[in-house]
């Protein structure tokens, strides 16, 4: 009997071993085939000619961060643009700020919505308000407490607008603070960036930070705008992406020139609400998107599970398969932030990549479940 039991043993240890090689070569021939793109990706070459664009920020109850931020955007080094900030019910003195701006500066248009106006909540009534009244066709989209990286921002998005593209993913990044939050939310930031970085170059275009991104304004009217997510909070960025985002016209730009930087939640609480809402879009994502962010979302919990029967059956090769292919993803992630310029703010994140995955992991689980019982509130 003893011998039956340890020869069952022995098998189901063998099969253990079996499947954990499995999921170690998916997992690392699905990380390959996504985040070795990073490496090979290049600069654009700067345009031949630059077409004339028009900035869109939604603002509620931004005064301080228009006082701030606005001129760094209205003062850009680009031939041909407008600023148009749409003014969202704000009840602070937003308008009036932005009326002492504008007359230093004649290519800022001011849009007000009034009070009661629209009855769902975010910003999509306001971003199509400023979306219908655009001068031009190349729309270039940040928000009230961002501000570019350089004067050359502009310039820099459009020079990945070149056929066929019509879409540009940038990237926004937040500014270092001495705070834990600070620091967990950077790397959440430029996970996230990362991600669809990674995922855009591959050919999965599935989302993008309304903090910067531009697209042309038939793409916006082709998809008939926000219409089919108009109830929910979020998705102006994220959802319309993943629904009008094409493989062959989506590009994304992390070249130093083209970041932009904001600020972190300045609490717990109000990052949480902030990734619900994030969290809320997922739902709308297409079939195809929500498919491979399922399968990635479903091998990083494999892989740590495998990490931990390789050190339970006393099996070094399984655990140290694992942490190889996190140590590519890892390299992956150094490069992007060289790429992007931010390589001294981000290295040390080498030595705890995996533990903040994992605790993001666990912490992005339990909001899901939170979403689906409590309702969540509008974006101001």
């Amino acid at each position: 009997m003893t011998n039956i039991r340890f020869y069952f043993c022995s098998m189901t240890s063998e099969y253990l071993i079996y499947i954990c090689y499995v999921i170690i070569i998916v997992f690392g021939l699905f990380n390959l085939y996504f985040y070795a793109r990073i490496f090979f990706w290049k600069k654009p070459k700067e345009a031949t000619e630059y077409p004339p664009v028009s900035v869109l920020i939604a603002a509620r109850y931004e005064e301080e961060n228009l006082k701030k931020n606005l001129p760094t955007i209205l003062e850009q080094d680009y031939p041909n643009y407008e600023v148009i900030v749409i003014n969202d019910r704000s009840e602070d003195d937003t308008e009036n700020v932005l009326l002492r701006i504008q007359k230093k500066y004649k290519h800022l248009r001011i849009v007000n919505i009034p009070e009661n106006k629209f009855p769902f909540p975010g910003k999509k009534y306001a971003l199509s308000t400023g979306i219908k009244v655009a001068t031009h066709d190349h729309l270039l989209f940040t928000d009230a407490d961002c501000q570019p990286q350089s004067k050359q921002w502009i310039k820099s998005m459009m020079d990945s607008f070149q056929y066929p593209n019509n879409i540009v993913l940038g990237i926004g990044l937040f500014t270092p603070k001495n705070t834990l939050l600070n620091f967990i939310h950077r790397f959440d930031g430029f996970r996230i960036a990362h991600q669809y970085s990674a995922f855009t170059l591959a050919g999965f275009p599935y989302m993008a930070v309304g903090r910067n991104l531009a697209y042309h304004k038939d793409v916006f009217f082709k998809h008939k705008g926000f219409s089919s997510h108009i109830n929910l909070p979020s998705g102006d960025d994220d959802i319309f992406i993943n629904q009008a985002a094409k493989p062959s016209s989506t590009t994304v730009n992390f070249s130093p020139n083209s970041i932009t930087f904001s600020n972190s939640p300045n609490s717990f609480f109000n990052w949480i609400k902030q990734k619900r809402r994030h969290l809320s879009s997922s739902s709308r994502y297409n079939k195809r998107n929500k498919s491979i962010l399922a399968i990635h979302q479903l091998l990083n919990i494999s892989a740590l599970v495998v990490f931990l029967v390789g050190i339970y059956v006393k099996q070094p090769i399984v655990f140290y398969s694992i942490l190889g292919v996190y140590i590519l993803k890892i390299i992956s992630g150094l490069v992007f932030s060289n790429k992007l310029g931010q390589i001294k703010y981000y290295w040390y994140y080498i030595l705890l990549w995996p533990l903040l995955e994992i605790f993001l992991e666990v912490f992005i689980g339990f909001l899901f479940i939170l979403n689906k019982f409590t309702k969540q509130a509008g974006w101001k």
